[in-house]
């Protein structure tokens, strides 16, 4: 029996889901590389530069997958306020949304060049309400 169990009812008054994991450790939440997007049916990953960032994954199962041997289940917090990591290579700006940069970290959007193209505005999400420049993390409120 798992600890954990997908379902589709919503995000919870916590602000928490239950999502199939796809890419995250312990070593990732150790070093707070926790950003993540909807991958697919009740799944997230890490993402991409770029890619919409859904939460924080603040758990994954002791429960492994039996094919990969990673954690099965991630908890993602969805709402509220989050500390994310970001990428020297589009700091995040206050009041400003942020967008994935990929391995788990944040940056702004509209400041990145992806294949010659900026990151597109339509793509990111939250607002910045604060940056500790010297630890290179932000607070995103999620809504």
């Amino acid at each position: 029996m798992s600890q954990f169990s997908v379902d589709d009812d919503g995000v919870e008054s916590s602000g928490l889901l239950t999502m199939l994991n796809q890419g995250f450790t312990q070593e990732d939440l150790d070093a707070n590389l926790t950003a993540c997007m909807y991958s697919g049916n009740n799944a997230v990953n890490k993402g991409n530069m770029g890619d919409m960032l859904l939460g924080k994954v603040i758990a994954i199962s002791k429960e492994k997958h039996p094919d990969t041997g990673m954690a099965l289940y991630a908890t993602v917090y969805a709402r509220g306020v989050a500390r994310f990591q970001y990428s020297t290579c589009g700091k995040p700006d206050i009041g400003r949304p942020v967008c994935l940069a990929g391995e788990g970290k944040v940056c702004r959007p509209g400041s990145t060049f992806i294949d010659g193209n900026i990151l597109n505005w339509a793509s990111s999400r939250g607002v910045v309400i604060a940056i500790d420049k010297e630890c290179s993390t932000c607070d995103v409120w999620l809504g």
